[in-house]
């Protein structure tokens, strides 16, 4: 696996697209305890940050081809719970929009 450079990592972009750190988040699980669809996703919301985190070109591929960032239902329990105020739906969206060029209601 090649690791990326940060401007073009997924993480970055995210960051560059919506504000939202990854690495503000030191994986207290808070995220996906509250989260209704957590049982549901590939990646919980708190296993995604650390995937991002990594910044690696594979774990950016396999967060993009995952259906987890469709399941998000932007209810905002993660941000509620987070000690850290990570803003985690905003990075939902930016794949969706800004990485893979579709929207939701293409899915």
């Amino acid at each position: 696996m090649k690791h990326t450079h940060a401007k073009e990592s997924l993480s970055a972009q995210i960051a560059l697209h919506t504000g939202v750190e990854s690495a503000r988040c030191y994986q207290c699980g808070k995220c996906s305890a509250g989260c209704p669809m957590a049982t549901d996703m590939e990646y919980t919301p708190s296993m995604t940050m650390r995937m991002l985190q990594i910044e690696e070109d594979e774990t950016d591929r396999q967060l993009l081809e995952s259906e987890g960032i469709w399941m998000c239902l932007t209810c905002e329990m993660c941000i509620s719970r987070c000690p850290m105020s990570v803003r985690y739906p905003q990075s939902y969206g930016s794949p969706e929009r800004n990485c893979t060029g579709k929207k939701s209601s293409e899915s």
